[in-house]
């Protein structure tokens, strides 16, 4: 607004000279001192007004918010004019000062207030804020040093959800994962500024190795991506972080963890022979200590080959076994060994697609009879013990017949001896 500003200067009456009429007032007052009387100035005698001056006070600090995120806020502002040398307005402009508030809680809740040194800064990121949640944001300006204006416009907004994600499949190397962003809370306030971008840049790190890639995120819809070339039984913690308006990127955020499948066991031996009892064991490598590796054992009996050197005609696969230890005993009862095939796949105890699940470290067995609770890794090679392994020692040795220079010895075959 403009006004036209003049100023009085006050005059003194001197009662010894002419005054003139219109200077006489009824409110002049003369002290009684003795027998002489003293003047006492009258304030009411005015002199010319001055020069006029014109001047028009400045604009209110117009504010905007340009950008959302689900920890940000981006907003840009209108001083409304820019000091210089030409300008009737050449009040300096010191500084700025920005204020959020929760707006649900006020003075209360969170409160975010920081003073702005640069004076030429016309837009500013508010970070640290959480997800899904009011607040109330304005700005004012300091002028000449000490000089602070009025608060802008307050505007009410509500930040992002964060990005959730869940594991669809996980290989040895291979993870899939969708990634989306929840709705916001509904409200009925029609001041509060509802965000809707189209489309979203993000980057994910894998344990704290940024990705060389980005990815956009539609609003209202999922996302499937593909994490490759992923090191084999190996804890992955996986964050994304946003790119906001001003195309900076902003801090990082935990969205979900991970282990890949364990290593395929190594193709089963023969240890131990006794009888029809047969002991089988195998290698692992492993890059979980803390992990309990469960084993499922399957053996198979074979039927023919189909040709020479061609695959072998078996029955299905059964499994004979599910345990800690990477070892197991089996009665064959009336199978020919050379004709058994063996396999053997493991899985992490605590690993499921939906996180981590809880373990009884006490336990002397796998708790899940289920074996599709568990995600298994690939089966080992196939193994088929061809040559048998060297029998038990006979038993029943007796002389049967004694003559002068010879004896006659009989014994019973050991169980495992059929050839």
């Amino acid at each position: 607004n403009s006004y036209d500003v003049s100023s009085l200067e006050p005059l003194y009456h001197d009662p010894s000279a002419e005054p003139p009429a219109a200077s006489v007032l009824e409110d002049d007052i003369l002290a009684e001192e003795g027998s002489s009387k003293t003047p006492k100035l009258s304030p009411l005698l005015w002199g010319e007004w001055a020069e006029k001056v014109t001047f028009t006070t400045l604009k209110q600090v117009t504010l905007s918010v340009v950008g959302i995120g689900s920890d940000h806020i981006c907003v840009e502002w209108d001083t409304g004019y820019t000091p210089d040398e030409t300008s009737q307005q050449n009040t300096a402009i010191s500084k700025f000062q920005i204020q959020v508030l929760d707006k649900i809680k006020g003075e209360e809740g969170f409160k975010y207030e920081r003073n702005l040194e640069n004076p030429t800064l016309r837009s500013y990121t508010v970070i640290g804020l959480e997800s899904n949640r009011q607040y109330t944001v304005n700005i004012r300006v300091c002028y000449e040093l000490d000089k602070w204006g009025m608060w802008s416009n307050a505007i009410n907004l509500m930040t992002l959800n964060v990005m959730r994600a869940k594991i669809k499949t996980i290989t040895e190397n291979i993870t899939e994962l969708l990634v989306w962003r929840d709705k916001q809370n509904p409200t009925d306030d029609p001041s509060l500024l509802i965000w809707k971008p189209e489309v979203t840049e993000h980057q994910l790190s894998i344990n704290t190795i940024p990705s060389p890639s980005t990815f956009n995120l539609d609003l209202d819809t999922s996302t499937l991506l593909t994490l490759g070339d992923l090191t084999t039984d190996t804890e992955f913690r996986i964050q994304v972080r946003e790119r906001d308006r001003n195309q900076e990127w902003r801090e990082w955020h935990d969205l979900v963890a991970f282990e890949t499948l364990p290593y395929a066991p190594s193709k089963p031996i023969l240890d131990e022979r006794r009888g029809t009892h047969v002991s089988v064991s195998w290698n692992l490598k492993k890059n979980c200590p803390h992990a309990n590796y469960v084993y499922c054992v399957e053996m198979a009996y074979s039927k023919k080959k189909t040709k020479k050197g061609g695959p072998i005609e078996h029955e299905p696969f059964q499994v004979v076994g599910v345990l800690y230890e990477q070892c197991v005993k089996i009665e064959l009862q009336k199978m020919d060994l050379p004709k058994c095939l063996f396999r053997v796949k493991v899985a992490k105890e605590h690993q499921a697609l939906e996180g981590p699940r809880n373990v009884d470290a006490t336990a002397t067995e796998p708790q899940h009879d289920d074996l599709s609770a568990y995600l298994w890794s690939r089966y080992s090679p196939v193994a088929q013990f061809k040559t048998p392994s060297v029998p038990d020692h006979p038993t029943g040795l007796r002389i049967t017949q004694l003559r002068d220079t010879s004896a006659t010895l009989r014994w019973r075959k050991p169980e495992n001896h059929r050839f």
